[in-house]
């Protein structure tokens, strides 16, 4: 790694040494709602583990696939911190989007239970929860063939599209089972190079990540001098 990369994640791994401070502030903060400082509380959290991965994985020789599933992770929180910071309204959006998660979770679990163990245990819960999962979506306004979001299309939305799709699809290659990522073999010098591409590209979003989500805590009045280098 090079000394630059180095003194970034330094710096990025003392910024998120402040986290669990920051958090016990951010929960008291009344300038946004319980929902909403929980999107973004989440995000950030989200942000540190999975530099933390990076951190790991760039670290250790041969952890390309590691490296490449991280540095992805960090990639669509980025899109996630652009969107929800854009307006209350989008972070409203993804808020609800964990019911149509679950739903989906539920829908693919019990799907799988009636065709492979018909018979299970678990079969009649499942169904009581799809039923419930029908009934909460509707109190909340989400049409029941409502999907959710796609990153993807979001990364378009929010002016970052290319970045996303082209990035994605290199980082593709190396987090899926590819021919390419099966068959892999790089001498150490050019595993090396590679691990700083990872590196710099996770790193990156990351403090993106953070410059879009202090502006949006500046913006209404949020103390985020604990997130700060």
């Amino acid at each position: 790694m090079t000394d630059a990369l180095l003194a970034q994640n330094e710096s990025l791994q003392k910024r998120f040494h402040n986290l669990p401070e920051f958090i016990s502030y951010l929960q008291t903060a009344d300038q946004v709602e319980p929902w909403h400082r929980k999107v973004l509380g989440c995000i950030i959290i989200r942000l540190r583990n999975n530099v933390r991965h990076l951190s790991e994985a760039c670290r250790a020789p041969y952890e390309l696939e590691y490296a490449a599933w991280a540095t992805r992770n960090l990639l669509e929180l980025a899109v996630w911190a652009k969107y929800t910071t854009a307006s209350k309204e989008n972070a409203k959006r993804l808020s609800d989007d964990q019911v149509i998660d679950m739903a989906e979770l539920q829908k693919g679990m019990l799907s799988l239970l009636k065709k492979y163990e018909p018979n299970h245990t678990d079969l009649a819960t499942l169904q009581e929860q799809g039923e419930w999962f029908k009934r909460t979506k509707g109190e909340m306004g989400i049409d029941e063939g409502s999907r959710h979001l796609n990153v993807g299309q979001i990364a378009k939305d929010v002016g970052i599209g290319d970045l996303f799709y082209g990035f994605n699809s290199m980082l593709s290659k190396l987090v899926h089972p590819t021919s390419f990522s099966i068959m892999l073999d790089l001498d150490a010098n050019r595993e090396s190079q590679l691990r700083r591409v990872l590196f710099a590209l996770g790193q990156g979003a990351a403090e993106d990540s953070l410059k879009d989500l202090i502006s949006h805590f500046d913006s209404v009045g949020i103390d985020s001098s604990l997130l700060r280098p």
